[in-house]
């Protein structure tokens, strides 16, 4: 029996940043800031977002 590993990909698009989703980053991303992080999305409308690191 294999693994799937089709779930990791990610298709640009496929989702909209909302209020309540995390936003994961890539893990070999090179930004000092976002390496390895985790974002809680608190909120999300047309004047900007707010989350959680």
């Amino acid at each position: 029996m294999g693994v799937d590993f089709d779930f990791f990909s990610i298709e640009p698009g496929d989702r909209e940043p909302k209020q309540g989703r995390v936003l994961i980053s890539e893990p070999f991303l090179g930004d000092s800031y976002f390496k390895r992080s985790i974002v809680f999305l608190t909120e999300h409308n047309e004047d900007g977002t707010v989350g959680f690191v």
